[in-house]
């Protein structure tokens, strides 16, 4: 009996490991709750099978369950001071923030209007990832908060035959955006003010729901990232692109007790506050394969004389189509061909025609050797492209560094 309680002890103390601090991403946390799932049951069988080494066998699973958990919070991004995540965990794509990682805590208050069903939050940042400095000009406050956040135009829907709970559903389309104020001088009795700043990021509500269990309630939403702009924060350069170029998981929680906000236009609101986790990239935004090109990409190409646009449509199976303006201003469509040539490194021949009195023929002949970033979204390389009259003789050739950025789907904007 005493190996049987030793194990179960063991067990015991497994379970008292502070897991909840690490968000470290869904694979981890599979991970553990796999292993977890076979430490139970193993531990489980030699217990009640009473047969000799029982206690040794429960032991065995419970060690190696206490070194994944052990494995994964060494790894714990989520760092006191606002520190940094260590190197292990700043490799997402483009240097992107990992899935899962801590990104924003805020404060937010809802405004509402129970007659008009409309609703909107302002709020600020307490805490960012990447960004050691205090983010408040003085004793932590809205009046002093150096970034702020509002989302305007917020209806709310209810879902009905939900028992003892409450369940509100958001149509998406409002948009979270981020302001940097030089000089702090927010009240939350002027919501206006929240949004008067420099605007550093744009979120678009992808989805959001509200559970209010009484006292209480949580809200999560997802927002996809459509735009951003870089800005110095106390010397330093920062960039919300970079970190979560494929939009947050923002999980809230309120007071469901209303304050009186004086204000004609939202008269309740409710108190919260709330953490942002990066999302991973889909992957209908990426490219399928390493060897694989495909979706519409705007080309810059860099000439001696001028600098100009393109765009170019890559399909399965090595076609491309594009178009861009000649320097006369006529318009200038190509179709080609694409193949892979390595880990994302990939040929182009393309061609554009030309009219010349009643004969048609190739005009400008294209061949490129680009290669495609780690997050599949832009591409650099070099083009030679070679001009030609009428009777196919090359009469210029220009070799230029050329790069491509992948067009992505933006939501519909409010109005």
């Amino acid at each position: 009996m005493a190996r049987e309680v030793s194990a179960v002890s063991s067990l015991a103390q497994l379970a008292k490991l502070p897991v909840g601090w690490f968000v470290a991403g869904v694979e981890a946390m599979a991970a553990v709750a796999h292993r977890a799932q076979q430490l139970y049951d193993q531990s489980v069988d030699a217990a009640i099978g009473m047969q000799p080494g029982a206690a040794a066998m429960a032991a065995a699973p419970v060690q190696a369950a206490e070194a994944v958990l052990r494995s994964a919070l060494a790894r714990e991004p989520m760092q006191s001071g606002g520190r940094e995540a260590p190197a292990a965990w700043s490799g997402g794509p483009g240097g992107a923030e990992p899935a899962g990682l801590l990104d924003l805590h805020f404060v937010v208050r809802l405004l509402s209007n129970p007659a008009t069903n409309t609703q909107e939050v302002i709020g600020f940042l307490t805490f960012k990832n990447r960004i050691d400095d205090s983010l408040f000009a003085g004793p932590p406050s809205e009046k002093t908060a150096y970034f702020t956040l509002r989302i305007e135009g917020l209806t709310a829907i209810n879902v009905a035959n939900t028992g003892n709970v409450r369940v509100q559903l958001r149509p998406p389309g409002p948009h979270l955006n981020i302001y940097l104020h030089e000089a702090p001088d927010n009240d939350w009795s002027r919501p206006e003010g929240f949004s008067q700043g420099k605007l550093v990021a744009s979120y678009h509500e992808r989805v959001a729901q509200l559970v209010d269990m009484g006292p209480t309630a949580e809200s999560t939403a997802t927002f996809d990232l459509v735009d951003g702009a870089e800005f110095t924060f106390k010397g330093r350069t920062y960039d919300f692109r970079r970190d979560t170029p494929n939009g947050v998981t923002a999980v809230s929680y309120f007071s469901m007790t209303p304050l009186a906000t004086g204000l004609a236009r939202f008269p309740e609101a409710l108190s919260g506050a709330g953490v942002g986790y990066a999302i991973a990239a889909p992957r209908r935004r990426t490219a399928v394969r390493e060897d694989e090109l495909t979706g519409t990409f705007t080309d810059t190409i860099v000439q001696p004389a001028r600098t100009f646009k393109a765009q170019f449509t890559f399909v399965p199976g090595g076609g491309m189509a594009g178009s861009t303006y000649a320097i006369d201003g006529s318009l200038a469509v190509a179709n080609g061909v694409w193949r892979c040539t390595g880990r994302r490194q990939f040929s182009l021949t393309f061609s554009f025609l030309g009219y010349d009195r009643g004969t048609t023929f190739v005009r400008l002949r294209v061949r490129a050797s680009i290669v495609l970033n780690e997050s599949f979204d832009e591409y650099s390389g070099t083009g030679q492209m070679d001009y030609y009259d009428a009777t196919g003789k090359v009469i210029n050739s220009i070799r230029a560094p050329v790069s491509g950025k992948r067009m992505l789907p933006e939501p519909l904007p409010p109005g």
